[in-house]
């Protein structure tokens, strides 16, 4: 639905069984393996070649169902937006340590400045997926956005530290005036 939106992502796959497991080297290496259950960075592997990626699926055999594997891109910004309604706010997430830059995963954060592009990724959602209050992340090379994630139900107290936006409030009084407009 994103990409026919011209939303940008990188190159997914899921798969449900282990022989199918060759569609996933149509993304070529390396690569990121996300379990769909799994917050806060935790479950997000840096696959480098072939023989990872079939020991990663022995292992995982039986929970394939809920593993996204995707293009990895190396990415110069990693950010985390803040929708309720439109967005509220972006967040630059910093880890020099890690491919990760989950907050959670030792990551830090910094304001970043919503453009007319994210606002319009964020609509897109918004409509694509009838919600109204989310978060995504985006990961930005040579100046080209990749949304990688969207989130429903979200943590977002780095967000608030980082940029001292209180989320909470801001999802009351989006409530409140929805609310009064019915």
């Amino acid at each position: 639905k994103m990409i026919n939106n011209n939303i940008r992502v990188p190159k997914t796959v899921k798969i449900i069984s282990k022989e199918h497991y060759r569609k996933i080297l149509e993304i070529g290496f390396p690569l990121i393996a996300k379990f769909d259950f799994m917050h806060l960075g935790k479950g997000v592997f840096l696959i480098e070649d072939e023989e990872e990626l079939r020991s990663f699926i022995e292992h995982n055999e039986d929970r394939l169902n809920h593993i996204i594997f995707q293009e990895y891109i190396p990415y110069e910004k990693d950010i985390r937006v803040i929708n309720i309604g439109k967005p509220i706010g972006g967040m630059e997430r910093v880890n020099p340590n890690s491919f990760k830059a989950n907050i959670a995963q030792g990551g830090y954060g910094k304001p970043y400045k919503i453009d007319e592009e994210i606002e319009e990724i964020a609509k897109k959602l918004s409509e694509i997926f009838n919600i109204e209050i989310f978060a995504f992340d985006i990961i930005i090379k040579n100046n080209v956005k990749y949304v990688i994630d969207l989130h429903i139900i979200f943590r977002f107290e780095g967000f608030e530290k980082y940029t001292g936006i209180n989320v909470a409030r801001k999802i009351l009084e989006y409530l409140n005036e929805v609310h009064s407009k019915s």
